[in-house]
């Protein structure tokens, strides 16, 4: 009679969350979803010290060795990009972003040279009231003297003969709701990981936690490119206080 052979293999997914440690270095409480993550891996880490024999009848031989663990460490790969995870991969910051309606017309005297592009100080630009003339002489006409980018406040200015000398733009700008993030502003990322999976060969839910990391994005961000952008992070696992383990993964 012969054994039977053991099926217990794994094919996970789930939802990745972040914590991302306050300025102190200690959990906010406060998690984040990071979005699809598309690989999530562990890599135990452990370095072995040998100590070789000098005698001449057993010369270079073992004669005793001792291994010790290193923290593990970790690679985690997304292709959505929520604002959180955005501002971790270019090491910053994410604050709301807010513009007020202009309640009055706002005014800008600028001396452009033909060709050239004039950024205004606000974006949503509105069409309505917009005009650029000089201080004498007919105003300039969109889409034969200049052209307008109202979503990015940005004026081109087309080569004909009214773009010449002191010009005055007048206009009003729209309400805007969004955020913003500070690139480069931020030494070191440190945060808990948390997910909730499901290993999909027996249908158990398979919870990871992770209760300290230090991590860093490793991939370029091309924000022209032709594919979805994928942050990449990699990190390693931290010993953090009241926990016996760096990491816990359950299965149930």
């Amino acid at each position: 009679m012969a054994i039977s052979p053991i099926k217990e293999s794994f094919k996970g997914s789930g939802h990745l969350l972040l914590d991302i440690f306050d300025a102190d270095g200690k959990p906010t409480g406060v998690y984040h979803q990071f979005g699809n993550c598309t690989s999530l891996t562990l890599t135990p880490q452990s370095e072995t010290e040998t100590r070789e024999s000098n005698y001449p009848e057993s010369y270079g031989e073992e004669l005793e060795s001792i291994t010790q663990k290193r923290p593990t460490k970790f690679k985690m790969t997304g292709n959505d990009v929520p604002r959180k995870v955005l501002a971790l991969a270019v090491f910053g910051k994410d604050v709301d972003f807010e513009q007020e309606a202009a309640t009055a017309d706002q005014t800008l005297v600028v001396t452009p040279t033909p060709g050239t592009v004039t950024l205004l100080p606000h974006v949503n630009v509105l069409a309505a009231g917009l005009a650029i003339a000089p201080a004498a002489g007919d105003a300039l006409v969109l889409g034969t003297d200049y052209e307008v980018d109202l979503k990015g406040g940005a004026v081109k200015w087309l080569e004909t003969a009214k773009v010449t000398g002191s010009l005055t733009i007048t206009y009003r700008h729209g309400a805007t709701e969004g955020y913003a993030i500070t690139i480069g502003t931020e030494a070191q990322i440190k945060g808990a990981l948390r997910l909730n999976g499901k290993n999909h060969t027996n249908g158990a839910a398979c919870i990871l936690d992770i209760w300290g990391a230090s991590f860093s994005p490793t991939t370029e961000l091309d924000l022209m490119g032709k594919t979805f952008l994928s942050p990449t992070f990699e990190g390693q696992i931290q010993v953090m206080p009241g926990h016996d383990e760096p990491a816990l993964l359950r299965s149930f």
